[in-house]
């Protein structure tokens, strides 16, 4: 693939809070340069769009109040750093399919 996601869990230093960040590494480029993302939100869901550089996120405070949010890595080569897209606020999802 072009991209890679680890998606880190990370806890505050008095272990109440959490935070995720997605590390995002572009396996084309040289060196295989990675870039992060860190979300406050608890995380439902993430897909990348099939063969190509956008993925979207479900995240939010709890279940009943999510949002998706979609992101672009620029290009497959050398593209910029990671840029928001759009989001869909206060939606029922609990699954993100690209078609």
């Amino acid at each position: 693939g072009d991209f890679l996601c680890a998606q880190v869990l990370r806890h505050s230093k008095t272990g109440k809070t959490t935070f995720t960040n997605f590390e995002i590494f572009r396996m084309r480029d040289s060196n295989i340069p990675n870039e992060m993302l860190e979300m406050k939100d608890m995380i439902e869901a993430f897909a990348w769009e099939p063969s190509r550089e956008r993925f979207g996120i479900i995240h939010g405070e709890n279940q009943h109040r999510l949002q998706v949010s979609f992101y672009t890595m620029g290009s497959i080569h050398n593209g910029a750093k990671v840029e928001k897209l759009y989001s869909i606020e206060n939606k029922q999802v609990s699954a993100l399919h690209w078609s």
